[in-house]
C-alpha cells in the first residue's frame, strides 16, 4: 500500500462514518492533523514522495479535493494569520475561527491567492453590494460567516459588516480611534438595519426612557386627583407615551396638556444631557389638546445624529443590509438631513435606532 492508500485509510479510520466527507467540518480536520503529522516526521515523509504517490494512487476528484485542501491548510496557514493579525484587534481575536471556515469551506487557496490583490475600500464605490467583488472567488459559506460575525474586542462589541470588511478589504482595520473601523486611512461608522446612531460617549443610554418617564410621572401626580395608571400596553416610543399620559389626564383636568408639555421639557433637558435642545420644546409641538410625537421625535433624532457626528469625529456612515449585501456610503455632514427621509429612524427606548432606505 503506497502512502497515499494509507493516507486515505487512515483518513476513513479516525472519521465516525468511516467515508470521509468534503462537506464534514470534523472530517476536514482530522485530514489537517494527519497531514500536520506527516509533516512533523522528521524527513521520513517528503513532499516529493507524497506528491509522487498522490499521482499515483487511484481517487475521486472529490477525494483528491479534500486531500489538496488539507495540503494547502498547512501550507498556507502561517501566510493567512498573519495577515489576519495584521487587520485589527476583532480580527485577529477570531483570526483562528476564520482560518477554520475558509478550511471548511474549501477557501483557503483562493484566499491566499487573493492576500496580494484584495481590493481597497476605494474600489467598492460608494454604493452597491459588499458580496458582489468576490462571487466566484469565495465561497457563499465564508462570505456569510464573515457578515454575522459581531466578536468583541476590549469590551466593545462590533457589529455585522465590521469583521467583512475588516478581513476582505485590504486597507480596512478593525482598529480606529474614530469609528467602528479605519478605512483608507479614515475613520468609518459601519451601521446595520436597526442599528443606534450613538457612540460610547454619549451621555444617556437606553435606560433613559424609563428615567424620563418616572420624572414626567412623578410629577404629574402631584396635581392630578387621581394617579396616573400606565396602560399594560403603551408601546416602546417614549415620547408617544406622553401622549397616552396627557390623553389621560386630561379625563381629570382639562389644562393638563400644557403642564404635562412643560414637565416634559424639564425632564427632557436634564436627562438627556449632552445634545443641544436649544429651541426644540415638546411646547412648541403642541396640536390641538395634545403634541405631535412624531414630529418632535424625528427632530429630537436629528439632535442625537448631531452629538453624535460630532462626538465620535467619524468622516462617514457604511449603511448595510446585512441580508441581501446592499450598502450606501453618506458623508457625516450629510446624516442629520436625510433623518425622516432616506434614513427611517424611531426611538426604540432611550435611544433611537435607525436604518437606511434602500
Amino acid at each position: 500500500m503506497n502512502i497515499t492508500d494509507k493516507l486515505y485509510t487512515e483518513w476513513a479510520w479516525r472519521t465516525d462514518s468511516g467515508v470521509p466527507d468534503i462537506n464534514n467540518p470534523k472530517d476536514k480536520v482530522i485530514l489537517d492533523s494527519i497531514i500536520n503529522e506527516l509533516n512533523n516526521t522528521d524527513g521520513q515523509v517528503s513532499k516529493e514522495e507524497i506528491i509522487k504517490t498522490i499521482k499515483q494512487g487511484n481517487f475521486t476528484p472529490e477525494q483528491l479535493k479534500s486531500i489538496l485542501n488539507g495540503i494547502s491548510a498547512v501550507s498556507y496557514k502561517d501566510d493567512v494569520l498573519t495577515y489576519l493579525s495584521n487587520q485589527g484587534k476583532a480580527v485577529d481575536g477570531i483570526k483562528n475561527n476564520i482560518y477554520n471556515e475558509l478550511i471548511s469551506n474549501g477557501d483557503i487557496q483562493n484566499f491566499h491567492s487573493m492576500l496580494n490583490d484584495l481590493p481597497p475600500y476605494s474600489s467598492i464605490g460608494r454604493s452597491g453590494n459588499l458580496f458582489t467583488p468576490f462571487k466566484g472567488k469565495i465561497s457563499p459559506e465564508t462570505l456569510r460567516y464573515l457578515m454575522d460575525q459581531k466578536p468583541s474586542s476590549n469590551n466593545i462589541a462590533t457589529g455585522k459588516g465590521e469583521i467583512y470588511l475588516s478581513t476582505l478589504i485590504r486597507d480596512v482595520s478593525s482598529d480606529s480611534p474614530e469609528g467602528d473601523v479605519s478605512a483608507g486611512g479614515q475613520g468609518i461608522e459601519v451601521k446595520n438595519k436597526g442599528a443606534k446612531p450613538a457612540g460610547q460617549k454619549l451621555e444617556f443610554g437606553v435606560n433613559a426612557d424609563k428615567a424620563l418617564l418616572k420624572y414626567i410621572v412623578d410629577r404629574v401626580n402631584q396635581f392630578l386627583p387621581e394617579p396616573f395608571q400606565a396602560p399594560a400596553k403603551w408601546g416602546k416610543r417614549p415620547f408617544h407615551r406622553i401622549s397616552i399620559i396627557i390623553s389621560q389626564a386630561l379625563e381629570q383636568d382639562e389644562n393638563a396638556t400644557d403642564k404635562i408639555l412643560q414637565i416634559a421639557d424639564e425632564a427632557t433637558t436634564r436627562i438627556f444631557t449632552g445634545i443641544d435642545l436649544n429651541d426644540l420644546n415638546l411646547t412648541n409641538f403642541k396640536k390641538a389638546n395634545n403634541f405631535d410625537a412624531d414630529s418632535y421625535e424625528r427632530e429630537f433624532i436629528k439632535r442625537v445624529v448631531r452629538a453624535y457626528v460630532r462626538d465620535e469625529a467619524f468622516k462617514e456612515i457604511l449603511f448595510l443590509d446585512d441580508s441581501s449585501g446592499s450598502f450606501i456610503i453618506i458623508p457625516a455632514d450629510k446624516l442629520e438631513s436625510l433623518v425622516g427621509t432616506k434614513i427611517d429612524a424611531a426611538m426604540k427606548d432611550g435611544l433611537p435606532r435607525w436604518s437606511y432606505n434602500f
